[in-house]
């Protein structure tokens, strides 16, 4: 089961996110019937709006990870709310050359420029928003900048991201910040662990936060909350109806004439819904009424 561990060092000052994500990857990867490239870059973005989660703090909240790039791939979006539900997708689904590869550089995927957009909203409107250039794009590298430079808070992050046959294995993840008044020193020795690959070897055969307290060494290493994280869409059938209603009635009266249902897929989620022409005809016949007289 996915889940977000957050724990803390008080002796130190130093507070530890670690998060797995592998279930969800899988079922995205088979929703959207991703490729190798995108299901592993995607994987990667639902790592991201995992650790970015932590900052949401009521009910309703939702943070994306949005990620432009010059290569094939094209984008990400990923979004995670305040229940840990986590949804996404590429833009791309398949890259043919790329796939074939057994291990692509992932430049042959992002390419060497990118643009990073955070959004923060909750159900009414949105609460923040913010954008960076990444270059070359890397997710890794873009959430890290984003909590550096944007939040201003000293923050080491590693991935451990694994794919096996093609398809999606492990994507997990470790994110250590540097608390108010917290010991440099501390902070420093932990950056050493992430830049000499120790953090990222642990997180190949983590299964909980706590099992980084050896490596650490920090003995007071407390898991302070565990919380499930889950594959979740908040699409719906209605929602797609209101969809449509966006479309000009010429549209809408060609759809009409195929005398027959119509499908709306979410970008998010995959997830296919046949709205029926009793409901086009009424969206039609809504939109027909609200024409003001001349």
């Amino acid at each position: 089961m996915d889940k977000i561990e957050r724990g803390i060092s008080e002796s130190s000052g130093l507070r530890f996110v670690y998060v797995d994500v592998t279930a969800t990857a899988k079922i995205l990867e088979e929703r959207h019937l991703s490729g190798p490239a995108s299901s592993f870059v995607l994987g990667e973005g639902l790592i991201a709006a995992a650790l970015l989660s932590t900052n949401l703090k009521t009910k309703g909240e939702r943070i994306s990870f949005q990620l432009r790039v010059d290569g094939p791939l094209k984008g990400l979006c990923v979004e995670a709310n305040d229940e840990g539900g986590l949804r996404g997708y590429t833009d791309i689904k398949i890259i043919d050359v790329v796939d074939e590869m057994i291990d692509p550089h992932i430049s042959k995927i992002l390419g060497n420029q990118g643009l990073l957009g955070i959004v923060h909203s909750n159900e009414k409107k949105m609460l923040s928003s913010g954008q960076i250039n990444i270059e070359p794009p890397r997710v890794k590298t873009a959430i890290a900048r984003y909590f550096n430079h944007s939040e201003q808070v000293p923050t080491a992050i590693e991935f451990f991201t694994e794919m096996k046959d093609f398809h999606v294995n492990k994507m997990k993840g470790l994110m250590v910040q540097k608390m108010p008044g917290a010991d440099t020193e501390s902070f420093v020795e932990i950056l050493e662990l992430f830049n000499s690959g120790s953090i990222k070897k642990a997180l190949s055969k983590s299964k909980q936060l706590l099992d980084f307290l050896k490596i650490t060494g920090l003995d007071d290493l407390t898991l302070l909350k565990s919380s499930p994280l889950n594959f979740s869409c908040h699409c719906s059938y209605e929602k797609s109806v209101a969809i449509l209603h966006t479309l000009p009635e010429h549209d809408l009266k060609e759809m009409l004439k195929e005398k027959k249902s119509q499908k709306v897929i979410c970008h998010f989620c995959g997830e296919t819904y046949n709205v029926k022409e009793s409901d086009l005809a009424m969206i039609l016949l809504e939109k027909s009424d609200n024409i003001p007289e001349v």
